[in-house]
């Protein structure tokens, strides 16, 4: 049976590989014993009386993770116990952008909408998410008491909404969002329906009134939150026809999750088979900018610091596949070119772009930065940089390791982008 208390056996459960780093071997079991003992105290103690959030700025927005190791041991049992009462599901990302392909390929009538909920975590109420947490019978007082006194420090630090950044942020806001995710996806009216944190798809039958469908989701969404009107797409096909033309032809092109749509109406066959809509999926526009960004950036870096070799690793790291540890698991998961975009489609153009940039980042002797990086960048030195290939890397799933504090030192020139 699932043990909800919080005592020493269960803190420790919650003790991950990582937790240990940085400290000698001789010394880890007195570091485990004396961790726990305050992990037990503290959680007895309701963080004692202190405020176990700090505030960070990540990607331009705020963050906030815990103090100390003790703190966050509280923290991850309390996030384990709520997840276990909750039950909320999110769907992975992959899985939806499958679905969402195969639903755009059929050759029926639909409507897609693109949804962007503004501020998501920040935009919940604390008064509505205690009022609704703590109806449940079966969390139990103390993981009350821990959940009201995490949410009221966040508070006191200019913190509104939900801390973006932690773990129990993503499992109370998916617990106030289930009522509005049940709804949308048992709507008469709707093909798939998909969430992932704050962007949405929806796939109609076409039937329904477009301005009173989308009235009705903002009437469905949890107190607080909006739709970001400025990140809304909406797109209506007919009943698919084959084309007169000998080539498909585009229709239309959505981004989500990452990922650019770009549907096709096919030519006609020969035979009477059904005939589907031909879907490329590419990497988003907004990320490929990103990616080029990071070339840029670090070429301007290796200007002020004339390291070869952090170059060369900056670009492996953009062209090949690595791990990384969740921080908010403590697993490690796959990352890179091919795990981020494992979707794409054969022949992929957005990773021949991609390549074309690179090599004339490598290559060119014009413009303000590529002008000056030719000078300092050796002939050696562009043979192994002209070896990397975001389609080779994507193709091949080429696997490059990198230890935590290599990957930390190769993302630095990227870190207020």
């Amino acid at each position: 049976m699932y043990d909800h208390s919080y005592n020493p056996n269960t803190l420790a459960n919650v003790l991950r590989k990582r937790d240990f780093l940085g400290i000698p071997t001789h010394n880890q079991e007195d570091f485990r014993n004396l961790t726990i003992n305050a992990a037990t105290k503290s959680a007895l103690n309701i963080f004692n009386n202190t405020n176990p959030i700090t505030k960070f700025h990540l990607k331009k927005k705020s963050a906030f993770r815990i103090k100390n190791l003790e703190n966050d041991l509280v923290v991850r049992k309390l996030s384990l116990n709520l997840k276990k009462i909750i039950r909320t599901h999110q769907m992975s990302r992959s899985f939806i952008v499958t679905i969402l392909q195969h639903f755009l390929e059929e050759s029926v009538a639909f409507r897609v909408y693109r949804l962007d909920i503004k501020s998501f975590y920040e935009s919940f109420s604390i008064n509505e998410i205690e009022n609704k947490l703590f109806s449940l019978r079966e969390i139990s007082p103390h993981s009350k008491q821990l959940t009201k006194a995490l949410l009221h420090h966040y508070s006191t630090i200019d913190g509104e909404g939900l801390p973006r950044g932690m773990a129990i942020s993503a499992i109370l806001s998916d617990f106030m969002m289930k009522e509005f995710d049940s709804s949308a996806r048992n709507h008469p009216n709707v093909y798939l329906y998909g969430r992932y944190v704050d962007d949405i798809i929806i796939i109609t039958n076409h039937d329904e009134d477009e301005f009173n469908f989308i009235e009705g989701i903002k009437q469905q969404l949890p107190k607080g939150l909006h739709l970001n009107e400025r990140k809304q797409a909406i797109k209506s096909f007919d009943k698919h026809k084959a084309v007169k033309q000998q080539e498909p032809f585009l229709k239309f092109s959505i981004e989500y999750l990452g990922y650019q749509f770009f549907i096709y109406d096919r030519p006609k066959g020969n035979d009477n088979k059904p005939i589907f809509r031909l879907v490329r999926v590419e990497i988003a526009q907004s990320k490929i900018k990103k990616i080029k960004l990071r070339i840029v950036r670090t070429l301007i870096e290796f200007l002020k610091t004339k390291d070869e070799t952090l170059l060369l690793d900056r670009i492996k790291y953009l062209t090949s596949n690595f791990s990384i540890i969740d921080k908010n698991t403590g697993k490690r998961r796959l990352a890179g070119i091919y795990h981020g975009y494992p979707l794409l489609s054969s022949q992929s153009k957005s990773l021949e772009e991609l390549d074309k940039f690179l090599r004339n980042a490598i290559l060119s002797k014009k413009g303000a930065i590529f002008s000056k990086t030719a000078v300092f960048i050796s002939s050696r030195l562009k043979r192994r940089l002209l070896a990397q290939n975001f389609t080779r890397g994507h193709a091949n799933k080429y696997f490059i390791y990198f230890s935590p504090s290599k990957i930390s030192q190769i993302q630095k020139c990227w870190i207020n982008e």
